[in-house]
Parts: structure tokens; C-alpha cells; sequence
């Protein structure tokens, strides 16, 4: 989906569509975050075709 900012930036009005998945962090078995799984998954959504990834 392709959207564009007001003048101030904002993309009031827009609502959001498509595949927007919120990503489970990867964790090593020490408790880390494991950096490459990470952007394994981020690889692999994007190549999916998904739309959006949900950061919180």
C-alpha cells in the first residue's frame, strides 16, 4: 500500500491494510535477543510480500 504525508508529515485518515504482523523477538537460549534469527524473519516477511511489521 502506498501512502503519502500531509504537509506536516502525518498520515492521519490512513488506515492501515494488508499483512501487519507484530514479530515475536528470537531469543537465544541465554536470554539474548538473537540479532541474526531477527533479521531472518524480517528477510523472510519482506520477501513474503508482507506489508507492514508492527514495532512495540
Amino acid at each position: 500500500m502506498i501512502q503519502s504525508a500531509n504537509t506536516h508529515g502525518s498520515l492521519a485518515g490512513s488506515l492501515p491494510c494488508g499483512s501487519i504482523p507484530a514479530l515475536i523477538t528470537p531469543m537465544s537460549s541465554d536470554g539474548r535477543i538473537d540479532w541474526s534469527a531477527y533479521r531472518r524473519l524480517i528477510d523472510w516477511h519482506v520477501e513474503s510480500g508482507t506489508d507492514a511489521i508492527v514495532a512495540v
